[in-house]
């Protein structure tokens, strides 16, 4: 079995780490090419290797990884009675020099993937599994070991063994974004996931020419589609309602092909934070000032993003191209 060949080692997480992993198809690229992972698209994934979009901001949640990696580590290494060395280096396929990966640790008898997440894995999930079998076809190596501190800050561990077959299939996916894409400089269709949605808003995080563009007939053609999902969505909302009366107290609709459920949901609540501020100043008095000085510790600040607000105007023809039909709410 051939083994993996190691790339210069910088530091991850560094400027030259990013370029490097630029260069090849990583264990989180590969994930969200098969589809696997809502965190990503395709054609983020393009942007970021094109050097096309901004770098990710780290988030709260990719901090908490990086900090707690190395407690993770030193927890399983006492749990299994394993010693465990930290990889930094890059490693690429010995025959795929795309092919890349960056392992957290490697163990005695193969190698150990570390997660947080604030959900409770009885196993790992599938995008960490096709991350795991990829670095398994890389390196090579017959177990990946996975350490993960999940929701409640539960230890979890499991094992996972190699599985060439569906690390070719990764390799035929990685390949065909390759050849495909990457090299002719092709990007992939943009959809309406929430991955290409994120590395739109950093492409364009803001609007800096309030000026209107001419509608070429590409923008007719989806205005069109647009307009037509904005009635699609009034007649579904109609139609919701008309088959709540319809249903009226049982638990749903029956046919063929189709069952509708209602079920019972607990409604929201909130606090309203300045309110009780207000009403502790009578009996604390400067409990007010205090808390607009802790505020901006305690307040999450959202990446910047842009909302886009359609307007259907009624003073002029509608463009045959994208007039919609008529569509009967009954």
């Amino acid at each position: 079995m051939a083994k993996a060949e190691a790339a210069k080692a910088p530091k991850q997480g560094s400027d030259e780490w990013r370029e490097l992993r630029k260069r090849g198809i990583g264990g989180s690229d590969i994930a969200i090419l098969a589809g696997l992972t809502p965190w990503g698209s395709p054609y983020g994934v393009y942007m970021d290797k094109k050097g096309l979009a901004p770098p990710v901001v780290a988030t709260d949640a990719m901090k908490r990884g990086n900090i707690l990696e190395e407690p993770i580590a030193r927890w399983w290494s006492a749990e299994m009675g394993m010693a465990v060395e930290v990889e930094d280096r890059i490693l690429h396929h010995a025959e795929h020099d795309w092919a890349r990966a960056s392992i957290d640790r490697r163990t005695p008898d193969g190698i150990l993937e570390i997660k947080t997440t604030h959900e409770d894995w009885s196993y790992p999930p599938e995008y960490v599994l096709a991350q795991v079998q990829w670095y398994l076809g890389i390196v090579p190596a017959a177990i990946c070991h996975v350490a993960a501190l999940t929701g409640g800050l539960n230890f979890r561990k499991w094992v996972v063994r190699a599985d060439p077959g569906y690390f070719g299939d990764l390799l035929d996916i990685g390949w065909a974004f390759i050849r495909d894409h990457l090299d002719p400089g092709i990007p992939p269709e943009i959809d309406g996931s929430r991955g290409t949605t994120e590395v739109i808003d950093r492409m364009y995080p803001a609007t800096l020419e309030k000026v209107m563009i001419p509608a070429t007939p590409e923008v007719l053609r989806l205005a069109g589609k647009l307009h037509l999902a904005k009635l699609w969505e009034a007649v579904g909302d109609i139609a919701t309602n008309r088959l709540k009366v319809l249903i009226g107290d049982a638990g749903g609709v029956a046919g063929p092909g189709f069952r509708f459920t209602l079920t019972n949901t607990k409604g929201r609540s909130w606090t309203d934070w300045p309110a009780v501020v207000g009403a502790l100043e009578a009996d604390y008095p400067g409990a007010k000032s205090a808390a607009e000085k802790l505020a901006p510790t305690f307040t999450k600040q959202y990446a910047d993003s842009r909302r886009m607000t359609p307007t259907w105007l009624d003073d002029g023809p509608a463009p045959a191209t994208w007039r919609p039909p008529e569509i009967d709410a009954g």
